[in-house]
């Protein structure tokens, strides 16, 4: 029961902590890519626990945390952006089972696939971040800026993932469980 309370605990840390860091990252980035969003990595997180139901949740998520008010969330950009926040880990989950051939629990998930889901998401994203602001708020993204964008989605999902992982195996661990996994 400690161990749960501790791993929930560090996991709460450690979502505040990115959330911190990731808005002094949004600081950088030009206007078409300064939306808040949701901490990276929790949409990779929620698609690979809940898959369809994750999207939905992110969807919603990501309308809360974009909206500053309830017309923004309903506006083309709104909606676009939280799409694209969405479906890019679906797609890249479903892009990865297929060709890695990982089974629909993921229970043959290593790392390299883990690596591999955090760099496609973080391209698609990024592209689909791109687009929306091309398309739709008239503005032209710099290459450093997409980068930057990129740099920031990969790293945030990596440490949160690595980081439920290190708290999902120390409370195994603690609890007597031992094991190992890949991840």
């Amino acid at each position: 029961m400690l161990a749960a309370i501790l791993a929930l605990i560090g996991v709460i840390l450690g979502l505040r902590l990115l959330v911190g860091v990731e808005a002094h990252i949004l600081e950088w980035l030009p206007p078409g890519f300064d939306v808040p969003r949701l901490p990276a990595g929790v949409e990779t997180l929620a698609v690979l626990l809940f898959d369809k139901l994750g999207v939905l949740g992110v969807f919603l998520g990501t309308l809360i945390v974009v909206s500053n008010d309830a017309r923004r969330a309903l506006d083309a950009s709104g909606l676009l952006q939280a799409m694209v926040t969405a479906f890019a880990p679906l797609l890249s989950l479903r892009v990865l089972r297929s060709v890695l051939n990982l089974d629909n629990h993921l229970l043959n998930l290593s790392m390299q696939a883990l690596v591999a889901l955090v760099l496609v998401q973080g391209l698609l994203g990024t592209a689909g971040r791109a687009a929306v602001a091309g398309l739709v708020q008239g503005q032209t993204p710099q290459i450093a800026d997409l980068l930057v964008g990129l740099t920031a989605d990969v790293a945030g999902s990596m440490i949160l993932i690595l980081g439920v992982a290190l708290v999902w195996r120390l409370q195994r661990h603690l609890r007597g469980g031992g094991g190992s996994s890949d991840v």
